[in-house]
Order: C-alpha cells, then structure tokens, then sequence
C-alpha cells in the first residue's frame, strides 16, 4: 500500500530554547484539535487509508504550528484547526487511491445520478440509481462510499454543478432533504461530528451512515436551484 507523506511544510522549525515551554502548553491545551480533525476526515475515508499515518502527519503540523506561532495565543485553536486540516486534506488527496480513482469516481457517479433525475423527473431511489449502475445495493453502497469521502475532502467536486446562478443557499437546500439526509448534514456541518459519531448517534452502522451522506451530497449537486423535484423511496 502506498505511503501517506507529508506535504511540504515552509513553517517547520525549532523554536528558540526559550520559547519551548510556550510551545508545549499550546501543543498540550489544543492535541484534542489533532483528534477531532483527523476522526472528522478520516471517518469518511476507506478502511486502508492508515489513520495513524494522518494522526503522525496533524501531529506534527500541531508542532510546527506551536513552534510559529507569534501571536495571540485566544487566536492559536481557529490558525491550527486550519492549518492540522490543510495538512489532514493534502494527505489525502495525495495518496494514489483519491488521485486514481476516488475523485474520478465520485465525479462519474454525481454524474449518473444527475442524468437518471433528469430522465425521470424525480430523485433517484436507492434500488433505481444501483440498477442504472447495474449494481447490487452493496455494491452501491460501497461506491457512494467514495462520493462521501470526496465530499468530506473536496466539497466542490461533488457539487460544481450545483454552482448555477439560481442555485440555493446551501443551508436552505439542505433542510429541503429527506429526513435521514437532512440530519446527517446537519450533525456533520452544524454539530461538526464525524460520520462515526453521526451513526452512533443515529443507530445507523458505519457505512449506513457514509452512504447517506453521499446520498445527500448527491440529491444536493443533481438538485439545488431546481427545486419541485420529487424525493423517491429508498
């Protein structure tokens, strides 16, 4: 399995012998950033994507991040939470797994799901997109897997069609979803959980829950700024 490395990083560097113990405190007060950044991404992300490899890389983002850092220490959390994310995505979207095959994927299946609203006239049920794919509902749901990780990653990608003149307020196209959609969007924007937190929450398993959130990223790219458009059942 390839490598996660590291993206290059300019800020890295040892702070003066004075400064240490300053940059211990932050790295100490603000490692939970690391934990919630890292389960937030990775919960997405398939089995073979080493967490561990993503947890070494945000934490040594956290240090050089501690050791940078000039200036008002209430404004460390929000520059690290950018900065371990950054990081976190730049993994990521550099493992051969997401450059070969995740983003073109779920930009493929965006565009499937799309074309078979448009010909129906309503949303896409879950048996009626698997059989247009011709796939068994494990299969699809092992690919709207990919959609959810792209999403988590590079939110654009997925919804670039959406991005019209007449299109909604994303918050507004979001509370138009179905049920299930809806609140995994807002647990996972609003509450800021990760997928895994979302299907302990909701009693959902695991991929359950990545699958409606591709589900909704889905009906979101296919849908907003449309509007009027038919929800069909699962």
């Amino acid at each position: 399995m390839p490598v996660l490395t590291r993206p290059h990083d300019p800020h890295r560097g040892l702070p003066p012998f004075g400064d240490l113990r300053r940059r211990d405190r932050l790295v100490q007060e603000h490692v939970s950033i690391v934990r919630d950044v890292v389960a937030r991404i990775g919960g997405c992300l398939p089995e073979f994507i080493d967490f561990g490899d993503l947890a070494g890389h945000a934490l040594a983002t956290l240090i050089d991040a501690a050791s940078d850092f000039a200036g008002p220490i209430s404004h460390f959390a929000e520059y690290v939470r950018s900065r371990v994310t950054r990081t976190v995505v730049a993994c990521v979207t550099g493992h051969v797994w997401y450059t070969t095959c995740a983003r073109a994927d779920a930009i493929a299946l965006r565009d499937a799901y799309a074309d078979l609203r448009r010909r129906t006239g309503v949303m896409p049920s879950d048996a009626a997109f698997a059989e247009s794919l011709d796939l068994d509902m494990s299969g699809l749901e092992d690919r709207l897997s990919t959609v959810s990780a792209v999403m988590s990653i590079e939110p654009p990608v997925v919804l670039a069609p959406a991005q019209g003149p007449h299109r909604l307020p994303l918050r507004e196209a979001i509370s138009a979803l179905p049920e299930l959609e809806r609140t995994v969007c807002a647990l996972y924007y609003q509450d800021e959980l990760s997928l895994p937190e979302i299907a302990e929450v909701l009693d959902l398993r695991p991929k359950a829950a990545r699958t409606a959130f591709a589900r909704a990223a889905l009906m979101l790219a296919s849908g907003r700024g449309y509007g009027g458009v038919k929800a069909g059942n699962r």
